[in-house]
């Protein structure tokens, strides 16, 4: 039976720290075991979801989540031996 592993991706507009007044996108991703959130700015979410997917993960469930314009995004993949 296949073992799975789970990671987060919340995707959502913030303030431009290089353009004062204006958004941008942001992809934060919370991968299993990481003390860190992996964190890409200024990018489209079919980018961020065709990077991950070339790693094997895919989208369970995408759902509102608080933030401006915000999604989660539950990924999981087969767990890899180590």
């Amino acid at each position: 039976m296949a073992e799975w592993e789970y990671a987060t991706i919340n995707y959502s507009q913030e303030g431009s720290m290089k353009v004062p007044g204006t958004m941008i996108w942001t992809a934060q991703i919370m991968w299993p075991g990481a003390q860190r959130l992996d964190i890409r700015d200024e990018v489209r979410i079919q980018d961020v979801l065709n990077d991950v997917g070339r790693d094997g993960w895919e989208v369970v469930s995408e759902q509102p989540t608080t933030g401006l314009n915000a999604r989660e995004y539950l990924l999981k993949r087969e767990k890899r031996s180590t």
